[in-house]
């Protein structure tokens, strides 16, 4: 998961550069044709894009604004969108299933906030240009970077949470 997430973040930099210099060389701006075109692939992908937590997972997106979690709700697989916003995820009185449940949170900006339950396992994977976490009190900076949290309990529960995240800036709080 990391090497893929390295070599996209890596192919696109890349690309974002041989375009500067393709401007600086040949006065020729790609941007003005790019930008359109991504917005346009954006919107494409949004109405028709493949699942990617699988099958039986719920998609939920928000523009603006916050996604919460709270109380006692029921933990099932979810595909959460949002471009700019908060997002929190409190596991503590929620009915956790057994097996692995799978939460995806995507964002441009996002802050997102969870909070563990006990004993049951639970892995973040994270992945942004720029990031900062803070597990359990420990506030870690990345840049450019991937970072996993697994907690003691993961191997042996049958109950187990699996939140991956991908952004652009991130901060994500675990307590």
């Amino acid at each position: 998961m990391q090497n893929k997430t390295t070599l996209f973040l890596g192919t696109g930099l890349i690309l974002i550069g041989v375009l500067a210099v393709i401007k600086v060389l040949t006065g020729f701006d790609f941007w003005v044709f790019l930008f359109p075109i991504l917005i346009i692939l954006f919107g494409v992908f949004l109405i028709m894009r493949p699942n990617m937590t699988g099958n039986n997972a719920e998609f939920i997106f928000r523009f603006l604004g916050e996604f919460e979690e709270t109380g006692n709700w029921q933990v099932r697989n979810q595909e959460i969108w949002v471009l700019v916003g908060d997002v929190e995820l409190d596991f503590r009185t929620a009915e956790i299933p057994t097996g692995v449940t799978e939460i995806s949170i995507y964002g441009f900006v996002q802050d997102i906030r969870i909070r563990e339950p006990q004993g049951v396992g639970v892995i973040v994977e994270s992945n942004a240009f720029v990031m900062d976490r803070k597990i359990h009190g420990n506030k870690q900076d990345h840049i450019f970077s991937s970072a996993a949290y697994k907690n003691e309990n993961y191997t042996a529960s049958d109950r187990k949470i699996h939140i991956k995240t991908w952004g652009f800036v991130g901060e994500i709080k675990l307590d």
